[in-house]
């Protein structure tokens, strides 16, 4: 997992994250559609934060760190209480 990872981190994860930073941008930042949360958000906030957990032996979430939409959404998503309750207990994945 470790050798594929590193080459989507590489090859597809920087436009992946210009694409979807740019999305939250135009429409004001906070959520990709409307002005409340969708599935659309949860379910970038659940890629991404998995994405941290591949990353983790190599600066977790630091790959975010020039997106601060994706960053304001990840922790927002993170934060709901029913989902910090969920993260907080479930098994960690292989990164």
């Amino acid at each position: 997992m470790g050798e594929l990872w590193q080459a989507c981190k590489k090859e597809h994860l920087p436009n992946f994250l210009d694409i979807y930073e740019k999305l939250l941008t135009e429409n004001g930042g906070k959520f990709f559609v409307g002005n409340q949360l969708t599935w659309a958000d949860l379910m970038v906030a659940e890629l991404l934060d998995r994405f941290a957990m591949f990353n983790k032996n190599d600066g977790g979430d630091s790959f975010l760190a020039s997106h601060k939409n994706l960053t304001r959404l990840v922790k927002h998503v993170l934060a709901l209480p029913n989902i910090k309750k969920y993260v907080a207990k479930r098994p960690q994945s292989v990164g």
